[in-house]
């Protein structure tokens, strides 16, 4: 684990708590544990298909996204009683979005996070969430929900 000196340029600052009740905070992956993005949006029948426009290409690509049954339901349920947030490796650009037909009203979702706010291993292919840059929590008032172990590895 990265010393706090280390990861101090990525700590982020979580908004207050909507609610007195709330007192902590429930932190959701994105791909593979809230939607699956499929490879073929021909042939693999997504539930939706998404435009993502890359800053680097001049047409969106059409990303083909699997919806993982009862998510909407489980973010309203999540709502109820926790500070919901989505926590991503995925870059901003694909995941805005994806979260936004997650919760087209900025209702569900209090807060989102990127790659850059995670911490990259010597294998260029893991990122690991370091919850220790949700500084104004302590760390037992989070959960992490995520589908890839190497993402709790701290």
């Amino acid at each position: 684990m990265p010393s706090f000196n280390k990861i101090a340029h990525q700590l982020v600052d979580l908004p207050p708590f909507d609610h007195p009740s709330k007192k902590k905070t429930i932190v959701f992956d994105l791909d593979e544990t809230l939607i699956h993005c499929v490879d073929d949006v021909d042939n693999d029948d997504p539930d939706v298909i998404i435009p993502i426009q890359f800053s680097e290409d001049p047409e969106p690509v059409m990303a083909g996204i699997n919806i993982r049954p009862h998510v909407r339901e489980c973010l309203e349920t999540a709502n109820r009683y926790f500070q919901v947030v989505i926590f991503t490796a995925s870059e901003q650009e694909y995941a805005d979005p994806i979260i936004d037909y997650l919760d087209p009203d900025g209702k569900l979702i209090q807060a989102r996070y990127y790659r850059p706010s995670c911490v990259r291993t010597r294998n260029p292919d893991f990122y690991i969430k370091d919850m220790r840059i949700f500084y104004q929590r302590k760390l037992s008032d989070i959960v992490l929900v995520d589908n890839s172990v190497y993402s709790f590895a701290f």
